[in-house]
């Protein structure tokens, strides 16, 4: 089995709808940086969630699908949507000190919901599901367990990780628990690997372009910065917090000229030139199996064709 748009699209959209219920049903003060509740409230976090960190999706999943859309309104409706996704990195378009929508919101959202529409039914098909990739998942499940249940709005009990327990934290007043109820950036940055990988190794399927490169690059940059973004905050709270180090990892949720920014590209550029597609174990083509068996069925059928007859020429 491998990995298809609608299988990336549909294990995010669960993630919108646990935005959306939790913050509705949790009181502000218990989130974080929101002071809006009930309906209005979760609604409007799970636009900021189109926002940051779904726009980088489906800005990935355009660039990776771009070559299989035929329909001539498609490709300029998918640029629109591209350049819409990409206002996300617009200074201040998303503020983690105030996670309430804003009119703004709107911009990536609504390219979010044009690239859906766009990729949903692509043909396009990623890395094939295997026992590496099965174990990988489980072990970034089974690290981003207390934001999973933050998620939906409760807190695991106290044992191997922290979550409820009350410690300080930079820039914020008072005591306040290590995992606070509703979205992490952490869980996230899970899910943007778990994306990454299933995109990363299928450029080689595509046409042999620079958007092909890009893409690439584009997927191992989210790729790296998924990594660093998840130890930062999983460092935060399971280890900083339990005053094992004064030590943290600086913030890097933003693009900034920074060490830990540099990191991030250095991994990424690292990330770009590994082997891709079968070369690298991932079974990934980029292309269709339906694709490929036409492709395939057409071939045999020219090589009929043209093959020679009995007297030595070609049939007619």
């Amino acid at each position: 089995m491998r990995i298809t748009t609608r299988m990336i699209w549909s294990m995010w959209a669960g993630v919108v709808v646990l935005v959306a219920v939790t913050y509705a049903r949790i009181p502000p003060a218990e989130l974080y940086h929101v002071s809006r509740s009930g309906l209005a409230g979760g609604l409007g976090r799970a636009l900021v969630y189109l926002d940051f960190p779904m726009a980088l999706v489906a800005a990935l999943l355009l660039a990776v699908t771009y070559h299989s859309l035929t329909w001539r309104w498609k490709r300029p409706l998918a640029i629109i949507s591209l350049i819409l996704c990409v206002t996300v990195a617009i200074p201040g378009m998303v503020d983690e000190d105030n996670l309430d929508a804003r009119l703004i919101n709107v911009l990536p959202a609504l390219g979010v919901g044009i690239a859906l529409m766009l990729t949903w039914s692509s043909p396009w098909v990623g890395a094939r599901v295997t026992r590496a990739g099965l174990a990988l998942a489980t072990c970034l499940a089974v690290v981003s367990l207390p934001w999973i249940a933050a998620e939906t709005g409760f807190s695991l009990p106290r044992g191997l990780f922290m979550t409820s327990d009350l410690v300080h934290e930079p820039g914020e007043i008072g005591l306040v628990p290590a995992v606070h109820l509703g979205d992490h950036h952490g869980l996230g940055s899970a899910l943007l690997i778990l994306t990454a990988l299933a995109v990363w190794a299928t450029p080689r399927g595509l046409p042999r372009t620079v958007g092909r490169r890009v893409t690439q690059a584009f997927a191992a940059l989210l790729l790296a910065y998924g990594v660093v973004n998840m130890v930062q905050d999983f460092w935060g709270e399971q280890i900083a917090d339990r005053g094992w180090t004064d030590w943290s990892i600086p913030d890097a949720s933003v693009p900034e000229a920074t060490l830990i920014w540099g990191i991030i590209l250095i991994a990424a550029a690292a990330v770009y030139w590994l082997p891709h597609g079968d070369s690298a174990g991932w079974g990934a083509s980029g292309v269709s199996d339906q694709s490929s068996s036409s492709g395939i069925s057409l071939t045999k059928s020219i090589s009929r064709s043209t093959a020679p007859t009995s007297s030595g020429r070609s049939s007619a």
